[in-house]
């Protein structure tokens, strides 16, 4: 139902611009031990399960704020060591973190909570020093669309796995930096300075009800209109120049994404609200 809901949402990109391709590079990423002190190597990312103390785990968090609709993201790593002990294998999950933390602030002695029942498989092998592609277009997705929190993730090796070591965005080559590859669109109207129009709805998400709040200086006026997804107009209405405030009741709604534009004679603004009943 959601991968369903997901794959109509994108459908309505003709509203904004067309696909186009985005990377994205970590704004936090670091690995937690379980050891009580010491401290980490910036530049490098270290994971394994080897036993119950030797656990090293990955934290990553991306700023995909910009992208309106998406079509795929896939996560790219630089491997630069492997334990030859381990056959250079270290597999594991890629898990959603469910708190927030930052890499300055963050104890790096400490494992994030996650979201155990959403995982991602991931297999580390091959050549020692590698490139790895891992498609995480179902996570990205949800924070995308406003369906859970953008806390970044987290990696976790499987118990019993070696060491893998992976340059993190500290990096002295940036050629080697952690990064997102992503294709979908992004907002040209919100990008794009029209001088007669502002807009905001609050509350952003909403149940069931939002205050849109807008204003027009274009003297001929403009045109609100609301739709859903699909790219079906819910409601109409023209205004004249001047704030105004409209009430939108979506009672008789379902749970997703929505769109409301305001147009003049000079441009038009979209901007996207979220119904979570």
């Amino acid at each position: 139902m959601l991968r369903l809901f997901m794959l109509v949402l994108i459908c309505s990109a003709f509203y904004f611009s067309f696909a186009e391709e985005l990377t994205v590079f970590p704004t936090d990423d670091m690995f937690a031990d379980r050891l009580t002190s010491g401290t980490h190597i910036e530049t490098q990312l270290n994971l394994n399960r080897e036993t119950i103390a030797e656990d090293e785990r990955i934290m990553f968090k991306f700023d995909i704020s910009s992208v309106v609709t998406l079509e795929s993201a896939i996560f790219n790593l630089h491997r630069y060591f492997s334990c030859p002990s381990g056959g250079g294998v270290t597999a594991g999950n890629i898990y959603p973190i469910t708190e927030e933390w930052d890499e300055e602030t963050w104890d790096c002695h400490t494992f994030p909570q996650y979201d155990e029942n959403t995982a991602i498989p991931v297999v580390f092998e091959g050549a020692s020093v590698n490139w790895f592609a891992v498609d995480i277009t179902m996570l990205v997705e949800q924070w995308v669309y406003g369906i859970t929190t953008n806390n970044g993730f987290v990696i976790i090796a499987n118990m019993g796995e070696a060491h893998s070591k992976f340059d993190s965005k500290e990096a002295a080559n940036a050629e080697n930096w952690p990064r997102l590859e992503i294709t979908g669109t992004l907002p040209q109207n919100e990008n794009t300075v029209i001088n007669s129009i502002t807009a905001q709805n609050y509350p952003n998400p909403f149940n069931p009800e939002t205050l849109i709040s807008f204003n027009i200086s274009d003297e001929s006026g403009g045109v609100l209109k609301i739709f859903n997804a699909a790219g079906q107009i819910i409601t109409t209405r023209n205004y004249e120049s001047g704030s105004h405030e409209y009430l939108w009741k979506a009672d008789e709604c379902s749970s997703g994404i929505y769109f409301y534009n305001i147009e003049t004679a000079e441009g038009s603004l979209t901007r996207r609200m979220t119904l979570i009943k």
